[in-house]
């Protein structure tokens, strides 16, 4: 949704546990987006470099003339994985972690 929102400006991410997968793909939709200008994405475990590169896109989005249409530097992905999830195995997964969970608060 943020790569096709173009009237946010402001978006506060903190403590949200995104890590390196999920600032990957903040990276990818900051790739369209040229109006967020504040992004604060402290205490989520993302990579120092990561972060760079965020900061890069929004520095240059602060730079824009408000309504600019351009999309600023393209920001590189080195690494990316594709996961796919068998839903089976996940739900099983799930039930044995609750399962683990009751069986611990009954304790």
């Amino acid at each position: 949704a943020l790569q096709f929102n173009f009237t946010l400006t402001t978006l506060d991410l903190r403590y949200n546990r995104i890590g390196d997968e999920g600032a990957k793909r903040l990276e990818e939709a900051l790739q369209s987006n040229s109006s967020l200008t504040t992004l604060i994405i402290n205490n989520n475990g993302i990579s120092a470099s990561l972060l760079d590169r965020i900061k890069q896109k929004i520095e240059w989005n602060k730079s824009q003339p408000k309504g600019s249409k351009e999309k600023g530097p393209r920001i590189e992905v080195k690494e990316e994985r594709k996961v796919r999830l068998d839903r089976d195995k996940v739900k099983t997964r799930l039930e044995e972690v609750r399962k683990t969970s009751k069986a611990e608060e009954a304790e």
